[in-house]
């Protein structure tokens, strides 16, 4: 509220020092209170699309300078004489943000198992892969079971009947027993 009322009485914000200087000019001729001195909605759109991309160039620019910079290093610790590395475990870790590329001293530990299918690894990059492979594997599998069991169905067990002879033909044959799988109606008997 405090701007809108300043804009009313003619005092308008300062511009921030690093605002682009191509679109100053236009800004200064928005705030115009005659509307046709205003300039249209599609120049300061074209205007903020090309900073956008001038803007979107240099920090793409700057970023990858940055990230070619930034390769940290954590050193080891120097050993004293008479000190053990067991006493003073350090993994170096060495990361590379343009190359993506991460290794770590523990790399020759054994010790990495896969609690799904017990597969042993040295190298801990190569672990996590397994790992998360080998538990989306194991997910697909219970997934597909869970699906199977749904779709067993349970008919219930057939009951023998006899044919009843009152259906018997003259000249046909008796027919064998049967299994039906529901009871059938009781025949109606006309008298």
């Amino acid at each position: 509220m405090q701007v809108l009322a300043a804009i009313t009485r003619d005092k308008r914000p300062q511009i921030p020092s690093d605002f682009p200087e191509a679109l100053k000019p236009l800004l200064e001729k928005g705030w115009s209170k005659d509307p046709l001195q205003r300039p249209p909605l599609t120049l300061f759109r074209d205007a903020l699309q090309k900073v956008s991309v001038d803007l979107e160039k240099g920090l793409a620019k700057k970023t990858a300078d940055q990230l070619k910079s930034l390769t940290l290093k954590t050193p080891s610790p120097v050993s004293s004489p008479g000190a053990s590395e067991a006493n003073h475990p350090s993994p170096t870790h060495s990361m590379s943000f343009a190359g993506a590329v991460a290794t770590s001293a523990d790399e020759g530990l054994e010790g990495n198992i896969c609690q799904f299918c017990g597969a042993q690894f040295k190298n801990s990059r190569e672990f996590w892969m397994h790992k998360i492979g080998c538990q989306q594997r194991r997910q697909e599998e219970l997934n597909r079971q869970q699906e199977e069991r749904k779709r067993e169905v349970k008919l219930p067990t057939p009951v023998p009947r006899l044919s009843s002879p009152e259906f018997k033909s003259p000249d046909r044959r008796a027919a064998p027993a049967r299994l039906v799988s529901h009871p059938s109606p009781l025949p109606i008997s006309r008298r």
